[in-house]
């Protein structure tokens, strides 16, 4: 499996997680998009902006990829066919 294609999944698919996918994928469900060029030292809510929300997105990242690692594709499969 790749990003670019060029690989063959030779597992049971259906024990493959959906973290295991989008690590696969290089998926980011968050990006941070924008920074602030410059250190802001004279602004109280600037100064130190930038590193708090490139820390809460990494945060949010993980916390999707760990909830992600409990959901097979077996998982998904059962719930679409239940509806």
């Amino acid at each position: 499996m790749g990003k670019n294609g060029g690989y063959q999944f030779n597992n049971n698919y259906q024990n493959l997680t959906l973290k295991e996918i989008a690590l696969s994928l290089e998926f980011e469900f968050l990006k941070n998009s924008w920074t602030s060029g410059q250190n802001q030292n004279y602004c109280m809510i600037s100064q130190g902006m930038g590193k708090f929300m490139e820390n809460l997105i990494y945060s949010i990242n993980d916390e999707i990829l760990n909830k992600l690692n409990n959901i097979k594709i077996s998982d998904v499969e059962y719930k679409l066919t239940k509806i």
